[in-house]
This record gives C-alpha cells, sequence and structure tokens, in this order.
C-alpha cells in the first residue's frame, strides 16, 4: 500500500481532472478499461491486475452481513436470546475487523464497508439503534488512519438514513436503484463527500459486470423472512 490522499482531493493533485472516478469491478468477465480510473473496489478474493497508479479498495461486509452469513436467523435471535446475538455479532465484528486489517496488510489503499440491516425488511429501528449502530460505529473507528474509508449503503427506500448520517468515513454511496431517492437527500443527511454515478456526486463511480449488491440483500431478507 503506498500513501495516498483522499479520493475526494484527487482533483486537487491531478491537474486537468475534475473529480476522482471509481470502478466497481463487480465480475472480470469481460476486460476491464481502466483508462480515467482513479480507483477500482475489488472483492479480496480478486486476482485483477490493477495498473500502478490506481488506488485498490476492498469490498467488505458489514459485521451484520457476516453475521448474517454466520446466523441467518439473527434478526430473531436478537429478540429471543440477546446473549446469543450479542457474542454472534462480537465474533462478527471481530471477524470483520480482522478481514479489513488483512485488506490493509495484503497491499489495499483503503475499503468500502457494504453497510447492511437499516433497513425494516432486515430490522427494526430498534434492532439497528440499540444493537448494531454502535458496533458499526466503533469498528469503523478502529480505521481512522485510513484515509480511503468509504461507506456504501446496501438498503431500501425505508432505510433509516438519519441512523447513518454520522457513521465515520471519508465517503459515502448507496443503492441509488433499490434505495429510490437522489443525491440532494442524501447530501442533507451525510455531511460527507458522495460518490455516486451522479454528475453532482464528489467522486463518480462507475460499475462493471452485473452489481451483485442487491442480489446479497434480496438473500439476506429471504433468509430473515423464511
Amino acid at each position: 500500500m503506498t500513501a495516498v490522499r483522499p479520493l475526494f482531493e484527487y482533483a486537487s493533485t491531478h491537474p486537468g481532472a475534475k473529480k476522482a472516478v471509481i470502478g466497481w469491478i463487480h465480475s472480470t468477465d469481460k476486460a476491464v478499461d481502466f483508462q480515467g480510473l482513479s480507483a477500482v473496489i475489488v472483492s479480496m478474493e480478486s486476482s485483477l491486475d490493477v495498473p500502478k497508479g490506481i488506488l485498490k479498495l476492498a469490498d467488505i461486509k458489514s459485521l451484520f452481513g457476516r453475521a448474517l452469513e454466520i446466523e441467518p436467523k439473527i434478526a430473531e435471535l436478537m429478540s429471543s436470546d440477546p446473549l446469543a446475538s450479542g457474542e454472534i455479532l462480537d465474533r462478527a465484528s471481530r471477524e470483520t475487523s480482522d478481514k479489513i486489517i488483512n485488506a490493509l496488510e495484503s497491499g489495499f489503499d483503503g475499503f468500502v464497508y457494504l453497510l447492511m440491516g437499516a433497513e425494516p425488511s432486515l430490522l427494526s429501528p430498534m434492532q439497528y439503534g440499540g444493537f448494531i449502530l454502535e458496533q458499526d460505529q466503533d469498528l469503523l473507528n478502529q480505521f481512522n488512519h485510513v484515509e480511503n474509508r468509504l461507506i456504501f449503503v446496501v438498503g431500501d427506500e425505508e432505510t433509516y438514513l438519519d441512523a447513518l448520517s454520522d457513521l465515520p468515513a471519508s465517503a459515502i454511496g448507496w443503492d441509488e436503484n433499490r434505495m429510490g431517492f437522489g443525491i440532494e437527500t442524501m447530501r442533507k443527511l451525510a455531511h460527507k463527500p458522495i460518490f455516486a454515478n451522479h454528475p453532482d456526486s464528489d467522486i463518480d463511480l462507475t460499475h462493471f459486470g452485473i452489481n451483485a449488491l442487491s442480489g446479497d440483500n434480496a438473500m439476506a431478507k429471504e433468509s430473515h423472512q423464511s
């Protein structure tokens, strides 16, 4: 990993560039055109050869996303057995933190935290606000030294946006297709730079390959509802 300035300051250090451009690599079935990209988001398991000078950011499921992998019915358990669910959430937090550390130590220049759970189809406001939000904050605060520490909100039109505004990050993005609100709303709530596929964003975002994020959330909902 090289010493880098935050992506939202890219234009100030690259004459002629209007703003940074992130490419989210969801699959490598086709060749990736790196022309014009400032950074790419890839999974830690990706073997993609990223050209020198382009930042490489790891996509990391949030601790609730990891908790769902450990126990698909974690939301029910949070109501019926707080002690058992607490142990699972603590484990998920440790494993998520370890994954971020491993990414940074293996050469990634930052990470994108795929925040899940902040919507009523997965958790009630009390469950997210009382169990998960503080743990998300604590986990992200562990990486205050990481300049490119981004949040991407995976949710729907009922996402608890007001609860997310103070989460520590250098920039925030969201699933625009599923969440159904515009950049003006996010800018009022987020109080931080925005990365999105929108002319008014602070950082441009473009997707390569099929976007699997909504699919991940759909599977989470299926596990929650079954």
